[in-house]
C-alpha cells in the first residue's frame, strides 16, 4: 500500500549509580540537565542497589528519597549530605536511603521505585522534583521524546536531544499538566502500596541569573531565566494543590528558605548552611507528623 514500516521503541532510562563503585571516578559521564557538571565530593560510594544509603540500622526501617541532584548533594562533603544529616536527627532504627540521581525526574523516580525501591518496603517517601522535570518538558513537551535517526526507525526515550531543527515554544499549560499527570501517578503508586508519600517544594535560588543564563544556553534550552522562575514557582503551587486534594502531606522548603542566596551554591544545589536548614524542617515534620518513632530520654 506503500506505507512505510518502522522499528519502534518505547523505553525508560534506570538513572542510578554504579552499584559498589565509587562515584568521582565515572562523574564526568553523568550528564544532568539542570547541571553544568557534575562535581562529587569523595568519599561516594553506592551500594549494591545503586543507592547512597546511611549506616546500618537494627531493624532496618528506611525512609526514602527521591529527587535530582539538589536531593543528592553529590558536591558536600559526605557527613553534610541530607540522607547522613537526616539519620542523625532521626531515631537510629531508621535507615535512610537517597535514590535521587542528577537529570532524575518523576517518571525516572517511578521506574526505579517498581523496578528496585518497593520491594524494599520503605516506611516513608520523601519525593522532591521540580527543576529537572521543567527543563525536559519545556524542551520537549513531553516527558517522552521522538529521537528519529533514519526511516526505519523511530525511538522514544526520556532523555534530553539537541533537536535538528527549532521546536515551538511549550506552553506552560502543557508543561504543568505533563508534570502534574506525572506527580499524581507516584502519589498514587506509593499509596496503593500503602507507603506514605510525602511531597517538597524544591526551593530554588531566583536571585543566580547568571548561571543559570549560562545552562540554558549549553543545554541548548530556549526560554528565559524570568520563565523559568515563573514556571518553578507554579510547579510547587501545583505540588500544593495536589497534596490538598488527595490528603497527602506536603513539607514546603520553598517558603522556609525563600530562596534565599546564602543557602545556595547556585540556582539550585545546597551549600552545608542550605541542607541542614532543609534537613532540620524535614526531620521536624516528620516527628511532629509521628511518622517517626522519637525516642525520650530515660529519667534516672
Amino acid at each position: 500500500m506503500g506505507l512505510q514500516s518502522y522499528s519502534y521503541e518505547r523505553f525508560i532510562e534506570l538513572k542510578e549509580f554504579i552499584p559498589a563503585v565509587e562515584v568521582s571516578s565515572y562523574s564526568n559521564n553523568i550528564e544532568a540537565i539542570e547541571l553544568l557538571e557534575v562535581n562529587v565530593a569523595l568519599p561516594c560510594l553506592a551500594d549494591s542497589n545503586g543507592l547512597l544509603v546511611s549506616k546500618n540500622s537494627v531493624n532496618q526501617e528506611s525512609i526514602l528519597l527521591l529527587g535530582d541532584a539538589q536531593t543528592s548533594n553529590l558536591d558536600l562533603d559526605p557527613n553534610e549530605r541530607i540522607h547522613h544529616l537526616l539519620f542523625n536527627k532521626l531515631d537510629s532504627s531508621y535507615q535512610i536511603i537517597n535514590a535521587s540521581y542528577p537529570s532524575s525526574d518523576l517518571i525516572h523516580s517511578t521506574n526505579k521505585l517498581v523496578n528496585i525501591l518497593l520491594p524494599m518496603r520503605p516506611k516513608v517517601v520523601l519525593i522532591n522534583h521540580n527543576l529537572t522535570d521543567l527543563l525536559l518538558l519545556a524542551k520537549n513537551g513531553s516527558y517522552w521524546n521522538k529521537i528519529i535517526g533514519d526511516k526505519k526507525k523511530a525511538r522514544v526515550s526520556t532523555t534530553p536531544f539537541v533537536p535538528n531543527v527549532s521546536l515551538k515554544k511549550v506552553e506552560d499549560s502543557i508543561i504543568l499538566k505533563e508534570y502534574t499527570k506525572a506527580l499524581s501517578n507516584i502519589g498514587q503508586l506509593l499509596s496503593n502500596w500503602h507507603i506514605t508519600p510525602i511531597f517538597i517544594t524544591q526551593a530554588f535560588n531566583h536571585y543566580d541569573s547568571l548561571n543559570l543564563s549560562k545552562l540554558l544556553q549549553v543545554k541548548n534550552i530556549h526560554i528565559t531565566n524570568e520563565r523559568v522562575s515563573a514556571l518553578h514557582r507554579k510547579i510547587n503551587q501545583e505540588i500544593r494543590a495536589i497534596c490538598k486534594d488527595n490528603n497527602w502531606s506536603i513539607i514546603d522548603l520553598e517558603r522556609v528558605l525563600n530562596s534565599n542566596p546564602l543557602y545556595f551554591n547556585n540556582y539550585l544545589l545546597f551549600n552545608s548552611s542550605g541542607t541542614k536548614e532543609a534537613c532540620q524542617h524535614i526531620s521536624d515534620s516528620l516527628k511532629r507528623w509521628e511518622l517517626v518513632k522519637t525516642t525520650e530520654p530515660t529519667l534516672l
